[in-house]
């Protein structure tokens, strides 16, 4: 694509010759960086707090187009264009990013639920659905909300059942339900729950009361409503071979509904670092259709005629092409299986075309796909935990490829036992560092004691697990799936052993505070730097690591918090978090004690009366005072209003009902208006000034708010 310059001018210049190198070095690669540059484009715009004009992005387009033609046509008469060229490029593919991210966000027509916990009658289809020992959650296609206009009324709803005996995908049902628009996030620039489900199209969550009412029977039964059947069927079949915590797992890994495993399974796979072992990703598919694969082609060599006279190594990837498919539809087919598919199928695809089924190209390819597919993929830590753990491994296993190939070479057993035991170390070291960040960021934890949970269950899931799913499915259609079940039971059970075994060692886990976003990325663009440049902009990594350094170390974590409804408030003194209610929004608790490191035994309530380090309360409001000084009230009581809006020393006033500013001109107000147009809102102390963020932009929303 890009042709290298013999020199920079009329005259041998070693800098020139050194830049011209490394410009070299940078343009052969254009290809495998071009996911970065597109993710830098939709980074920015997902980052945005207020949406931006599409024809701002149009033109920038156009613009760059035109450049790029020009530079385009210089390039080839005059060498030093080149750089021009490239660095154009690059800010194209860049700006394609944003503009691919802002028109899918705006071909999605997810309608939300205006008024928050109303009760209604629903009548809807059955799209999905998950069995647990709880009840089930589904998913429901509307058809109708008692006394809501159809243009109000979203698209698909999810729901928990607490009574679901004989409900199955494809029925039409109704049931009276308490919904509520999606939540948007606890803290001001936290992960939000509302833009995951715009781009789900669901618009609303909730609960219902009492067992549903069955109005019509699956009717016309299409392909997905069927493979939804067959994944219940399954599911049962699992249930009745084992307990239930193993069970649960099994039937995750054999489905994809993870509705059944419960809090404490979870809290154990990632405390030990064995999480990804509970999400369908490149692991499982490359492990089930890696098995398929082997065995095919290992049974059509025992037959001398088809080894000797057909193709059985293409043959059998083919089969673990079709073994890869079979298994992403079947488990629900969720981005990160389909992604996990893809590279599959295109490294089977390389292996019949005689070429090397792992390589950078591949990786770039399929992030490519993805991200002009649904450029939101970007958002999920499923995304960026997988290729940032399948970068890393691609990088190091080609660069080490001479060595392996002559380490194996002539190996006896023995030590092809040591390559193997030392090969799962390796890639559970380098897939844990190259994931850490991503973990900090999202989880604000990390397994401490991830390698030894991983040499351990590694195998176990490697050699009978998995094998055993795939028997699982060839045995079913004639009701043996018993067989199979019973040895994939026995390892999955020991794989929850070591789980929690790992996780109750002391101090299993390390954790820290919110990180900021810009840190994170700065963190990412560092460790990208250091493993997948060439040349100079290798050492790109040592400043840029250390701006990542100087951003965590300055960033404050917020003083004061207010939930989106007002009905939770929470003080933080670096040491101990003070909310007003242990009862009231429970969910948002948990994830400001998870932000900002906090746990159970570090968490109080507001003193009943009386005062407790800054915050003083008597049966009408609370009186909190932050760092500089400034105070700020929360009324319990709306009688309380009218004192403290004349009270000199209250600068800010909070309350769960609405706050009107005529009525207090000259203090801020977090009410229910402002929380309603804001989202949460977060106070914070940055360079020694009062700094009050909110959730939601009010002047320019963005359309999943």
């Amino acid at each position: 694509m890009f042709k290298r310059a013999a020199h920079w001018g009329e005259a041998e210049n070693p800098l020139k010759t050194f830049l011209a190198g490394q410009m070299e070095s940078f343009a052969s690669g254009f290809f495998m960086l071009s996911p970065l540059f597109l993710g830098c484009g939709i980074s920015l715009y997902f980052g945005l707090s207020a949406e931006p004009d599409p024809t701002y992005i149009i033109s920038l387009i156009v613009f760059l187009a035109m450049l790029l033609a020009v530079t385009g046509f210089y390039k080839y008469k005059y060498a030093r264009h080149q750089v021009s060229f490239i660095l154009i490029s690059a800010l194209m593919v860049s700006a394609c990013g944003f503009g691919l991210a802002q028109l899918r966000t705006h071909s999605v027509d997810t309608i939300f639920l205006e008024k928050h916990d109303r009760y209604a009658v629903v009548k809807g289809v059955i799209d999905k659905i998950e069995t647990s020992d709880s009840g089930s959650k589904a998913v429901i296609k509307v058809q109708e909300v008692e006394n809501l206009e159809r243009s109000d009324t979203p698209h698909y709803i999810q729901m928990t059942f607490r009574s679901d005996e004989g409900l199955e995908p494809g029925q039409t049902i109704s049931f009276g339900a308490n919904i509520k628009p999606p939540a948007g996030p606890a803290i001001p620039g936290d992960f939000s729950f509302k833009r995951y489900s715009y781009f789900k199209n669901i618009g609303a969550i909730g609960f219902a009361y009492g067992q549903p009412e069955i109005l019509q029977e699956p009717q016309n039964r299409k392909l997905f409503t069927v493979l939804e059947q067959l994944r219940r069927n399954m599911s049962a079949k699992v249930l009745e071979s084992s307990d239930v915590q193993v069970s649960a797992v099994m039937t995750a890994l054999l489905t994809g509904q993870r509705a059944a495993i419960d809090d404490a399974s979870w809290g154990a796979f990632r405390e030990s670092g064995l999480a990804h072992m509970l999400a369908i990703s490149g692991l499982h598919v490359g492990l089930f259709s890696g098995f398929v694969f082997f065995i095919s082609r290992f049974l059509m060599a025992c037959v001398p005629y088809l080894a000797l006279n057909w193709p059985i190594k293409k043959i059998a990837a083919f089969a673990g092409i079709m073994a890869a498919i079979f298994y992403t539809v079947f488990v629900g087919a969720g981005t990160p299986s389909v992604r996990a598919m893809m590279m599959t199928v295109i490294a089977f695809f390389a292996i019949m075309a005689d070429r090397s089924p792992v390589s950078l190209r591949l990786v770039s390819f399929a992030a490519l796909v993805l991200l002009i597919w649904k450029p939101e993929n970007l958002t999920t830590v499923s995304f960026q935990m997988s290729f940032s753990a399948v970068l890393a491994l691609v990088l190091f296993y080609e660069a080490l490829r001479p060595k392996i190939t002559r380490w194996y070479s002539h190996a006896g057993l023995i030590r092809k036992s040591m390559l193997y035991f030392g090969g799962i170390c390796a890639t559970t070291m380098i897939a844990t560092i190259a994931t850490a960040p991503f973990a900090l960021y999202h989880f604000n934890a990390l397994a401490k004691y991830g390698l030894l949970a991983n040499v351990l269950a590694m195998p176990i899931l490697s050699f009978v697990v998995m094998p055993s799913a795939v028997l699982t499915f060839l045995l079913a259609p004639f009701n043996l799936e018993w067989l199979a079940l019973k040895p994939m039971s026995w390892g999955t059970g020991l794989i929850i052993d070591i789980a929690k075994n790992v996780a109750s060692l002391p101090n299993a886990t390390f954790s820290i505070s919110q990180m900021p976003f810009s840190a994170f990325l700065i963190l990412i663009m560092s460790i990208f730097s250091l493993f997948a440049l060439k040349g100079f902009f290798r050492f790109l990594c040592v400043p840029l690591f250390a701006v990542f350094m100087a951003l965590v170390i300055s960033h404050q974590t917020p003083q004061l918090l207010v939930s989106s409804t007002g009905k939770l408030v929470g003080v933080h003194d670096n040491k101990t978090l003070y909310v007003s209610s242990k009862i009231k929004e429970r969910f948002v608790r948990s994830q400001w004690m998870e932000q900002l490191n906090v746990t159970g035994k570090e968490v109080q309530t507001f003193p009943a009366i009386g005062c407790e380090k800054n915050i003083c309360c008597d049966m009408s409001a609370c009186h909190i005072k932050l760092s500089n000084g400034e105070r700020v009230s929360y009324l319990r009581q709306k009688y309380a209003l009218s004192e403290d809006c004349s009270n000199p020393d209250v600068d800010y006033v909070i309350a769960p009902f609405g706050l009107r500013q005529k009525s207090c001109t000259d203090k801020k107000l977090i009410g229910y208006w402002q929380l309603k147009q804001g989202g949460s809102h977060s106070i914070s102390l940055e360079r020694g000034a009062i700094v009050l963020k909110k959730a939601v932009n009010q002047d320019k929303k963005r359309p999943w708010q």
